[in-house]
């Protein structure tokens, strides 16, 4: 983990942030997705989930 990641993870104001963003149904979509994607162009990228450019 980067000296930066870590230290921005450091807190527990900016833990439970980080805790309350991700526990959003989207983003945790979001997540998963970035997770396992091979690179895409962006329009290909917002067509899996259904989002505008």
């Amino acid at each position: 983990m980067s000296k930066l990641l870590g230290a921005i993870l450091n807190t527990k104001n900016q833990k439970r942030e980080v805790y309350v963003a991700i526990a959003d149904p989207k983003r945790r979509e979001l997540i998963c997705f970035l997770a396992g994607a091979e690179a895409l162009p962006l329009q290909e990228f917002s067509a899996q989930l259904q989002m505008g450019l």
